[in-house]
């Protein structure tokens, strides 16, 4: 595998926690919180390379991988500022990267 950069961090959100602030959102009874727009993430960021140490442990990946440097095409730095779904909706995220890997796992 090749890693470009390595620094620059994303919000990583599991499919359970989408699904969660989706339906938050349906049953809300605030008609304040209609036509609204929510970030819906972690509110963490992590970074690339953690990613890739992760997954290698997911894996039991043991080789190193190339880092290359970073592509002028990838945001350095990406997450989502979730405190208006929390205040609004009651988001509260339940998975973190690695929660949502092991759960994954679980299934397959």
């Amino acid at each position: 595998p090749i890693l470009y950069g390595g620094k620059q961090s994303n919000d990583f959100t599991y499919i359970k926690d989408i699904v969660q602030a989706n339906i938050l959102a349906l049953e809300t009874e605030n008609k304040d919180n209609f036509n609204q727009e929510y970030n819906i993430g972690t509110g963490e960021e992590l970074t690339t390379e953690e990613v890739f140490k992760i997954l290698a442990e997911f894996f039991n990946y043991r080789k190193e991988f190339e880092v290359m440097p970073q592509r002028t095409v990838d945001a350095s730095r990406f997450y989502y500022d979730i405190s208006k779904a929390k205040d609004k909706l009651g988001y509260i995220p339940q998975f973190t990267f690695h929660q949502g890997m092991k759960d994954w796992f679980k299934k397959i």
